[in-house]
């Protein structure tokens, strides 16, 4: 490691007192893990739940666990994943799938599609961007060229209007830097839910992608506060309520 880098840790440890400790305390997946049970504080109403993208439906199975009267709606763009997804929630009926990445436009387009040496299931870092700072940050993940899928994409507003859905209590966003364009194309459904978790980088690891920063402002001016913060040096979760 280099001494910029070194150097690097140490500040942000300093600066960031809470966050280090519990990284000693749980491990560095853990420090940036945000418990169903914490959401749970902030609402008693978890009927519609927006996931995307789904990945391997870990967190889909946790969701219904934790909130047994909810309808989750996932979106997973990966074909290899969303076959496992629908093998998987065969026979629950309270997991509607989709085989789509949610875009700021509804069209088809490239999507970047990742894979882990260290991981049979590595397609959790597929991106509809091209993968750049992530390539250096993550040098275990790669995206090689004949991986990449054509996939459907979807605008949010446009697909609840089509499907009757006016609001979420809770959105679900692990976009891969996709984020900020998804939420800022969807004010119809920004401005009708309730709890954001969303996965965010402090600088962006995809082309065109999002920072934790212009997220965070975006989601201010539309009316959210944070309520929970778990973010590294480099990325984390956060979980956003807005006023009502």
């Amino acid at each position: 490691m280099s001494i910029y880098k070194s150097v690097k840790r140490i500040l942000f440890a300093l600066t960031h007192p809470s966050f280090t400790l519990r990284r000693l305390k749980v491990g560095a997946i853990g420090a940036s893990t945000i418990e169903l049970n914490e959401i749970a504080k902030y609402s008693s109403n978890f009927d519609n739940i927006l996931e995307a993208g789904a990945a391997d439906g870990e967190d889909t199975e946790r969701l219904l666990k934790m909130f047994p009267a909810s309808h989750v709606y996932a979106f997973e763009p990966v074909r290899h994943s969303y076959v496992r997804l629908v093998k998987r929630f065969i026979n629950e009926p309270r997991v509607k799938l989709f085989n789509a990445a949610l875009s700021f436009e509804s069209k088809g387009t490239t999507l970047y599609v990742s894979s882990n040496e260290n991981s049979t299931s590595g397609e959790g870092s597929s991106s509809l961007l091209r993968p750049t700072k992530h390539l250096d940050v993550f040098p275990m993940i790669h995206f090689l060229e004949i991986n990449q899928e054509f996939v459907r994409t979807v605008n949010l507003d446009e697909w609840s209007i089509n499907n009757g859905i006016k609001g979420f209590d809770l959105i679900w966003l692990d976009l891969q830097g996709m984020e900020q364009l998804v939420i800022e194309s969807a004010p119809l459904i920004i401005g009708n839910s309730h709890l954001i978790y969303i996965e965010v980088s402090r600088k962006p690891l995809f082309e065109g992608g999002a920072s934790y920063q212009g997220i965070d402002e975006f989601l201010k001016s539309k009316g959210y506060v944070k309520r929970i913060e778990r973010v590294g040096l480099i990325s984390g979760n956060v979980l956003y309520e807005r006023r009502t």
